[in-house]
């Protein structure tokens, strides 16, 4: 019941966000727009590191170097055993009640401003006439091509969630630094995607994507030399750097071809490829790691992170490959180069 509520408020909000950043910036201060927007939650991820891992220090036995159930003592609840993973949920359920306060505060009527008289008062489509109506345009489809393709590239933050946590916690204990780790990824993106905003202001959009996912495709053969805290940083660096140069990039791509009025439904039916990506981690996570990173057994982690690079990499190849049929748009011309003037 949790993960569907969690679903369906993701499925409401994230295109509904991704437009209003199109509809509230100017051409001219848009790719700004979207690397601060994609800093903005961020932010959460560079405080949920050092949260979580100090949650998991609290739960830890020193001489097991395991985590153990917890006698908690809950303001108006009294004294209740718990897990560390229950600890971490329930402060997770705190931030987003807080969250939630947050946004009734909201200004009414903000959604209005950006809109002209005529797109004021035209009548709503249904969702069933607006998915037709994208769907019969073939620059949709071509524009599906790139997104299926960097779900690809995505398979590797998937794996960062899934795979990742439980690799490395194997491998190098449950004393690990994993929260903060991994909190160094968002908090790098704070002061690397603003960076490579300005750094590639100039290039085409899809020339940015794709030096960006070529960088975040090569971040999983570092693993294959060592699983140290030094290559672990190397690795979390070499994909935040490559994640700053693309993502940012990708939302912009995104709304700069979907047609007026059309920005949340392109958004939306966008968002399914990157699902796909999430359902193919869940479904390869584990037996990736039954097979190369096992509890108990022989491990083999270069090995496990060979594979994941590999059907990585498959996303940057693919988009240069198939370049030209992603850029054209019916009638032959080549599409928006959407960079930055």
């Amino acid at each position: 019941m949790g993960l569907f509520l969690y679903a369906f408020a993701y499925a409401t909000n994230s295109p509904v966000m991704v437009a209003a950043v199109q509809r509230y910036s100017t051409p001219r201060s848009r790719a700004v727009a979207f690397s601060l927007y994609y800093v903005s939650f961020n932010i959460g991820g560079t405080l949920s590191g050092p949260i979580v891992d100090a949650i998991r220090k609290a739960f830890l036995d020193p001489a097991t170097r395991k985590l153990v159930p917890r006698v908690v003592d809950l303001p108006l609840l009294g004294p209740r055993p718990m897990t560390a993973h229950a600890a971490v949920l329930a402060i997770g359920a705190l931030t987003s009640l807080l969250a939630f306060v947050v946004v009734l505060f909201a200004r009414a009527g903000a959604e209005r401003r950006g809109l002209s008289a005529a797109e004021a008062s035209a009548p709503k489509k249904s969702p069933w006439a607006l998915f037709r109506a994208v769907a019969a345009e073939k620059l949709f489809w071509r524009f599906l091509v790139l997104m299926l393709l960097l779900s690809v590239v995505r398979l590797i933050l998937q794996h960062m969630h899934f795979t990742w946590p439980k690799y490395v916690l194997r491998v190098e204990g449950d004393d690990f630094p994993a929260g903060r780790v991994w909190a160094l990824n968002s908090l790098l993106i704070l002061f690397l995607t603003p960076l490579a905003t300005v750094v590639t202001r100039r290039m085409r959009t899809l020339d940015a994507i794709i030096v960006g996912t070529f960088i975040t495709a090569a971040s999983p053969f570092l693993l294959c030399f060592g699983s140290s805290l030094p290559w672990q940083l190397a690795m979390v660096v070499t994909l935040t750097v490559g994640e700053a140069v693309w993502s940012p990039r990708m939302f912009q791509y995104n709304l700069a071809i979907a047609p007026r009025g059309q920005e949340s439904t392109y958004v939306g039916l966008a968002s399914f490829p990157f699902f796909m990506a999430k359902f193919l981690a869940a479904r390869t996570s584990g037996r990736l790691l039954e097979h190369f990173c096992p509890a108990v057994g022989d491990r083999h982690p270069a090995m496990l992170w060979a594979v994941i690079g590999l059907s990585t990499v498959i996303g940057p190849v693919g988009i240069v490959l198939l370049r030209r049929v992603i850029e054209r748009v019916p009638g032959g011309s080549v599409a928006i180069h959407c960079a930055t003037r």
